[in-house]
């Protein structure tokens, strides 16, 4: 997708934003098997926002985001968050959606609370947390062996009217195991 686009730019074919999301977007699902950090998926989603912003293009919240969870995937959360920064300077505040997918960016490594930071900004903008935002902030204190944390934040949940899946329910009481408090996991029910 990154040859695509430098070709299309070449050859005078006009890039809209839509086309650039598209191919930021194919580097965020690409799943292949990737030998070194310049073949890999959020490289080529950081080579093209590169190559978005030399042109006369205008990035939206959408490649921002896509970007995100390219790195997210890769986990790059230094990355993710260098994206954040750039988004929150040329741009208005970051959405749910980007928000979230930066939360993404640290579940692998159960940095929850770099999460939370990110979890309090959608607060903090009166923007409204939807279950992925919760699942992906629970299983990130699950990794994270934070399981009070994850019991506060699916309280949170609950409070706030969004019903948890059982894959949320999963992280909590993994959290609670991991923390040697399996007991708690019976409260749940």
């Amino acid at each position: 997708s990154v040859q695509l686009v430098r070709a299309m730019s070449r050859n005078t074919v006009e890039l809209n934003t839509i086309s650039c999301n598209a191919a930021i977007s194919a580097c965020q699902r690409e799943t292949a098997l990737e030998v070194s950090p310049q073949h890999s998926a959020w490289h080529k989603a950081l080579q093209l926002l590169g190559i978005t912003t030399q042109s006369s293009v205008r990035l939206s919240a959408i490649s921002f985001s896509t970007a995100v969870r390219a790195c997210a995937k890769g986990a790059m959360w230094e990355k993710s968050m260098t994206l954040m920064s750039v988004l929150s300077q040329c741009m208005s505040e970051p959405d749910v959606i980007t928000l979230s997918a930066a939360i993404s960016a640290f579940e692998k490594d159960g940095r929850w609370t770099n999460a939370l930071q990110l979890f309090d900004t959608i607060v903090e903008n009166k923007l409204e947390p939807d279950k992925m935002t919760f699942g992906t902030l629970i299983s990130t204190c699950e990794k994270g062996a934070a399981w009070q944390m994850a019991l506060q934040v699916l309280g949170v949940m609950l409070w706030s009217m969004v019903e948890p899946d059982s894959t949320t329910f999963n992280a909590t009481m993994s959290a609670c195991e991991k923390g040697g408090q399996w007991e708690r996991v019976f409260h749940l029910f």
